[in-house]
C-alpha cells in the first residue's frame, strides 16, 4: 500500500512556497523603506548608485483613490552631463504600510554618482528613487504558485496511488503485503 508521506510531502512543498513569500513580503517592505524619498516640485540632490534606477511617485498620506502622478523632471549628473530619464518598461504599484506609489520614470547610470534632480508637478508629492521592485513581487507570487503547483501535484498523486491499491487490494486481497 502506497504510504501517506505523499501528503506530507505536499504539505511541506506548501509550507516553502508560503515562507518564501512571506519572506518576500518582509524584503519588499524594507526595500521598498530604504528607498531614497525627495520632495517634488523642487530640487534636489542624491547619490545613486550605477545602473538601472526607478522613481516612484507617493502621494501625499492623506490622498485616496487611485494614484495619479504627473511631473517634468530633468537630472544631472556630478559631472554637469544631462542625464536621459526615461519610462518603466512595466508600471509596478505598491502599499505597504505608510508608503504608497507607482513607478513613474526611470535612469540608468554608468557609475556611482551625485545626481541634481528638477521636477515640477502640479500637485505636490514625494519622488522615491531606488531598484525596481517589480521581481521582488514576481519572485513572490511565483514562490507561491510554485509551492501551490507542487502540493497539488504530491497530493493528488499519493491519493490516486493509494485509491489504485485499495482498489486492488479489495479485487486480489491475496496478493497485497
Amino acid at each position: 500500500m502506497t504510504s501517506r508521506r505523499g501528503y506530507l510531502y505536499g504539505l511541506i512543498a506548501l509550507a516553502a512556497g508560503l515562507a518564501t513569500l512571506a519572506l518576500m513580503i518582509w524584503r519588499l517592505n524594507g526595500q521598498i523603506d530604504r528607498l531614497t524619498r525627495i520632495p517634488v516640485p523642487g530640487t534636489s540632490e542624491v547619490s545613486l548608485p550605477a545602473g538601472e534606477t526607478i522613481g516612484y511617485g507617493e502621494p501625499p498620506a492623506d490622498a485616496v483613490g487611485e494614484i495619479s502622478i504627473a511631473a517634468r523632471c530633468n537630472a544631472v549628473a556630478a559631472d554637469g552631463s544631462k542625464i536621459e530619464l526615461g519610462t518603466p518598461s512595466a508600471t509596478v504599484s505598491y502599499d505597504f504600510g505608510s508608503h504608497r506609489g507607482v513607478s513613474i520614470l526611470k535612469l540608468n547610470l554608468p557609475q556611482a554618482s551625485k545626481v541634481t534632480l528638477t521636477c515640477t508637478a502640479e500637485d505636490p508629492f514625494i519622488l522615491a528613487l531606488g531598484a525596481g521592485i517589480g521581481s521582488s513581487i514576481l519572485v513572490g507570487v511565483l514562490a507561491v504558485f510554485g509551492g501551490f503547483i507542487v502540493a497539488l501535484v504530491l497530493i493528488i498523486r499519493t491519493w490516486i496511488a493509494r485509491r489504485r491499491d485499495k482498489k486492488r487490494a479489495a479485487a486480489f486481497p491475496a496478493e497485497m503485503p
